[in-house]
C-alpha cells in the first residue's frame, strides 16, 4: 500500500432555496458575478490544477428538475473533461413529488430508485458511470448503502461522526470518527473531523471546511494528522476536505444581491498551497475513486486547542 496520506477535494456541487425560490445556477454552481470572473466550479477546479491536484465533484443532478439538464449535463462534462472526478450527490426534494430533503428519510424501494435515476443520468452526460457518493446534508443510512451497492456504486462519502443528520453514526454505533471502513460491499470514506471541544455534556466536532473553518485551524488539524502519520504504524490513511461550488459567494441577506467572497478563496488557496508546500513528499492528492480499499488504518481524530479556535470566533463577532 502506499504511504503517502490521500488529501481529497471534495466539492458538493448545487444550490440551495433561499427567499421562496431556488437560488441561480448561474450564480451557485458557476460562481457567476457581473464583473468577476466566474468563482465556482472552473475556479476550483482552476485552484486544483495549479497545484496538481485533481477534485472529486458530487454532482446534484436532480437540479435538472428546475433548471434543465443542459446546463447541467454540459457541466458535468467539463469537470470530466478537466480530469476530475465526476459522482453523485442527492438533495432527492428536487424530484417532482419527493418533499424530504434527505435520503434516509425514504425507504428503500424509494432511495434505490432516486440513486438510480442519477446514476443513468450521470452515465448519460459523461459516459461513465459513478462510483461515488454523498448523500445531501449526510442524511444517508444503511438502507441508502444498501440502494448504492444495488447501483453498482461502490464508494460512498456520507458519514460525518457527530452529525445529527447522518443515521449512519447511530447505526454503527456511533464509534468511528475517520477511518476510512467497509458496509458489506461498499466502502466509506467519511467526511475527516476534528474535535473543537469535548467537556462533560458536550462533544463538539467539525468537518476539514474551506468556510466553516479558520485558516488557522485548517492548518492546525492537518498538521496533528500528519503529526500523528509520521509517529504510527497504522496511519489515518484519506484526508477529506470540504467546500460547495457556491464556497466563494456571498449572498446579502435578502438574496437579492451576491458576490465574491475574497477572504474564502484566497483561504482556499492558501490551505491547498500550505498541504502541497510543507506534505508534498508525505501526501498525494487523489480522486475518490482512487483511494485504495480500507485496511490497516487508525482512526485518528485530532483535538484543537481553545488558541486555535479564536480565529473562527473572532470572525464572527465582526
Amino acid at each position: 500500500m502506499d504511504s503517502k496520506t490521500n488529501i481529497l477535494v471534495t466539492v458538493d456541487v448545487e444550490t440551495y432555496h433561499a427567499a421562496g425560490r431556488p437560488l441561480p445556477f448561474e450564480t451557485n454552481v458557476l460562481g457567476q458575478v457581473k464583473g468577476k470572473e466566474e468563482c465556482g466550479v472552473s475556479q476550483i477546479m482552476k485552484v486544483c490544477e495549479e497545484h496538481g491536484a485533481k477534485a472529486t465533484f458530487f454532482v446534484d443532478v436532480y437540479e435538472h428538475h428546475a433548471f434543465g439538464e443542459k446546463p447541467l449535463a454540459e457541466l458535468c462534462q467539463r469537470i470530466n473533461a478537466g480530469g476530475h472526478s465526476v459522482q453523485l450527490h442527492a438533495h432527492p426534494n428536487w424530484i417532482p413529488g419527493r418533499d424530504r430533503g434527505l435520503m434516509k428519510d425514504y425507504d428503500l424501494e424509494a432511495q434505490r430508485a432516486i440513486i438510480s435515476e442519477g446514476r443513468d443520468l450521470l452515465k448519460k452526460w459523461t459516459g461513465k458511470a459513478p462510483v461515488a457518493f454523498r448523500a445531501g446534508a449526510y442524511g444517508a443510512n444503511l438502507d441508502t448503502i444498501e440502494a448504492l451497492k444495488d447501483n453498482g456504486i461502490t464508494k460512498d462519502s456520507s458519514f460525518f461522526s457527530g452529525n445529527a443528520n447522518c443515521a449512519l453514526c447511530s447505526q454503527l454505533g456511533g464509534k468511528r470518527a475517520n477511518v476510512s471502513f467497509k458496509i458489506g460491499d461498499v466502502t466509506e470514506i467519511p467526511v475527516t473531523v476534528y474535535t473543537m471541544f469535548d467537556i462533560p455534556g458536550w462533544n463538539k466536532k467539525s468537518k476539514i471546511d474551506i468556510n466553516a473553518c479558520s485558516l488557522a485551524e485548517l492548518k492546525s488539524a492537518f498538521d496533528k494528522i500528519m503529526v500523528f502519520n509520521r509517529s504510527s504504524v497504522n496511519k489515518l490513511r484519506n484526508v477529506v476536505i470540504f467546500l460547495h461550488s457556491f464556497s466563494f459567494i456571498k449572498w446579502n441577506n435578502s438574496f437579492t444581491r451576491a458576490e465574491v467572497d475574497d477572504k474564502i478563496f484566497k483561504k482556499f488557496v492558501e490551505f491547498i498551497g500550505y498541504i502541497k508546500d510543507r506534505y508534498s513528499a508525505e501526501s498525494g492528492f487523489r480522486k475518490m475513486e482512487e483511494c485504495p480499499e480500507p485496511g490497516g488504518e487508525a482512526d485518528y481524530l485530532p483535538k484543537l486547542g481553545m488558541s486555535e479556535l479564536f480565529a473562527r470566533f473572532a470572525g464572527r463577532l465582526k
